[in-house]
């Protein structure tokens, strides 16, 4: 149900709905691994060269070690907080950002505390969120627009999802780049870019 990559070693773990994560080899394209501590389905991916973090369709959330010495979690969330679908890591393994609606929920996951919550009037429904490498965290969802935390105490900015007459709804995939370049994609057959997280360069129609 999702897929990401971890650069070191060169594998991809697949999120299944038997509620197994797979890890395949990219260079020999072998299974090298399958485990699961909880029958549900899982939802989404997040990971990095040093944790994976994977959430079920329960909304239960369990971080794992990259290397995968062991299939037992070092840290999990109890499914009653409904955290999926939105997930997100750091690129330096610090926070955790996952949620439903409105703003993310965000964790230290040095200190296993969480952030108090992003002070908003947002109730919107996240598809998706990133950081990015400079540790903004940007999410979206529904309707036409993304939000940024560069501080993750408040939010930054806000985006509208529009280029010329051309708009996307329903933010599905937020991509980041070096630096602080950007794309999204939503319902709508296009993708927006931008280099510099403040205003969109260009559009591409699919």
């Amino acid at each position: 149900m999702d897929i990401r990559i971890i650069p070191k070693p060169f594998r991809v773990v697949a999120a299944c709905d038997d509620g197994k994560l797979r890890i395949f080899d990219l260079e020999t394209q072998k299974l090298v691994g399958s485990f699961s501590d909880t029958l549900c389905p899982k939802e989404v991916l997040s990971a990095n060269n040093n944790i994976l973090a994977a959430g079920g369709q329960d909304g239960s959330i369990c971080v794992y070690e990259a290397d995968f010495r062991t299939t037992q979690p070092i840290w999990s969330f109890g499914a009653e907080q409904k955290l999926t679908p939105g997930l997100a890591l750091s690129n330096d393994a610090t926070w955790l950002a996952c949620g439903t609606r409105g703003t993310p929920t965000i964790y230290n996951l040095r200190t296993k505390t969480d952030l108090p919550a992003l002070p908003t009037e947002l109730s919107q429904r996240i598809f998706t969120m990133t950081f990015d490498n400079d540790g903004t965290l940007w999410w979206g969802g529904e309707g036409t627009a993304i939000h940024n935390s560069e501080c993750l105490s408040s939010i930054t900015s806000t985006m509208r999802t529009e280029y010329g007459d051309e708009v996307i709804h329903h933010i599905f995939s937020i991509a980041t780049g070096e630096k602080s370049q950007l794309s999204v994609a939503g319902s709508s057959n296009g993708i927006l870019f931008t280099d510099n997280g403040k205003y969109w360069d260009t559009y591409i129609s699919l």
